[in-house]
């Protein structure tokens, strides 16, 4: 279930939930218009066009993925940080900084408790990296499956975030109980 009530995650995060909307203020962060190279502007409209969908998706995906390993990440908010939320200009490669913000932290799909593989550390990162690899795949079919090119790059996938390496300018794209 999305919860479609305007949320501020921080004093500089504006949280808008609904496509349309998150649309027109990633335009007005761009100044009234996307600007820079062509190409990256093209595929990243496409994006945002379905970027609050496409983030409930990812959002029940993280779910979906943490329940595989018996975790409970609570409700999950999924944030755009970095330069498309600044709006700064477009370049080739340009990718969208996406940060899971889970209830549960301790439940993220960025650790696998040591005392689970005490004798094997080795194992403990392999679990993680599957959990995440898994993730990755998840959001590839949703990109797949909304027509729109994979250009996300998740920055935060649960872990708690030291206030001091936490995107100013954030905004929240979805929020799933």
């Amino acid at each position: 279930m999305s919860d479609t009530e305007p949320v501020t995650l921080t004093d500089n995060s504006l949280a808008i939930l609904s496509d349309e909307n998150v649309y027109n203020e990633l335009l007005t962060r761009s100044g009234g218009q996307f600007v820079g190279n062509e190409k990256a502007i093209k595929e990243l409209e496409l994006i945002y066009k379905k970027l609050h969908s496409v983030a409930v998706e990812m959002a029940n995906a993280y779910k979906s993925t943490s329940s595989q390993y018996e975790l409970n990440p609570g409700r999950i908010e999924v944030v755009l940080g970095g330069g498309r939320a600044e709006g700064k200009p477009f370049k080739e490669g340009s990718d969208l900084d996406i940060f899971f913000h889970i209830e549960n932290p301790d439940q993220n799909l960025d650790s696998t408790p040591l005392a689970k593989y005490p004798t094997s550390p080795v194992d403990a990162m392999d679990e993680k990296l599957i959990k995440m690899r898994s993730l990755q795949g998840r959001i590839k079919g949703i990109c797949k499956e909304q027509s729109i090119p994979n250009h996300f790059h998740i920055m935060g996938w649960g872990a708690p975030i030291p206030e001091k390496y936490r995107p100013e300018n954030q905004l929240l794209l979805a929020k799933v109980e």
